[in-house]
Order: structure tokens, then C-alpha cells, then sequence
């Protein structure tokens, strides 16, 4: 195989061509694409992404899940300025029953006070005793 007809696979291989229209596009078997692509697989499969956070190149791993960010630092970055992005399904906005203001909890919680201040200002008043401001 010459090194044009390996220039050639790997070109037509990048534009989403399959072993068999490789083969017949360059007269050769596709099973000698099929080699040369196992063989050379990494210098083929090299694709550079770029990281969402900071925008460097990000190299990517054959036959893994696409890496988005170059670190674990870009990554929190990011996931920390872009929660208004993220659509939570987990989380749920509810009204505390202490105060009346509405506050984020988990779905699976069944929280009713948005702080332990309320919750223990409701008790007091259940039990007739004031709140934090009535003895101050």
C-alpha cells in the first residue's frame, strides 16, 4: 500500500466513509481499509475538541465518551457560572411555612422551613412561648 492510497483512506474515513466505499473508491479489499484503520487507529481517531470554560483544545480518547472540558477545574468553573443553563429536575421550589418566603429544596426532601431559625420559631409559637423577636 502506498502512502498516497493511506492519505486516501484516512481522508475518506474522516468524511464518514465505511470500509467498503474506501475499498472501492481506491481498488483495493476492504479488508486491507479495514486492517489499516485497526493498525492506525490512534493516529485517525486524534480529534481535538475545545473546552467549554477556558477554550483550549482538548484531546480526545478513541472508543470513549467525548471529553467537554481540559480539567476538573474548568469543569466546576463552568457548572458554577452556568446553573441558569442547567435545568434542574431534581430541585423544587417551595414556601416555607414559618416565614412565607419560597425556597429551593430536593424533591425527595419534604422540607416545610427554610431554615432551622423558622422551624424552631414555629415550634415556640405552637407551644406559647414567642418568638426570637418577642424576647428581645
Amino acid at each position: 500500500m502506498t502512502s498516497e492510497q493511506k492519505y486516501d483512506i484516512d481522508r475518506l474515513q474522516q468524511r464518514g466513509m465505511g470500509y467498503r466505499k474506501i475499498a472501492s473508491e481506491l481498488g483495493v479489499s476492504p479488508n486491507t481499509v479495514k486492517s489499516y484503520l485497526r493498525r492506525n487507529q490512534n493516529s485517525t481517531k486524534e480529534i481535538q475538541g475545545v473546552c467549554k470554560q477556558c477554550k483550549k483544545p482538548v484531546k480526545q480518547t478513541p472508543h470513549k465518551k467525548a471529553k467537554v472540558f481540559c480539567s476538573n477545574y474548568c469543569r466546576s468553573k463552568w457548572w458554577r457560572n452556568n446553573t441558569d443553563l442547567v435545568e434542574s429536575k431534581a430541585c423544587v421550589v417551595t414556601i416555607c411555612k414559618g416565614c412565607g418566603k419560597e425556597f429551593i429544596t430536593y424533591k425527595c426532601q419534604k422540607r416545610s422551613f427554610c431554615s432551622r431559625r423558622c422551624y424552631v420559631q414555629s415550634l415556640n409559637n405552637e407551644k406559647g412561648m414567642g418568638s426570637y423577636n418577642d424576647e428581645k
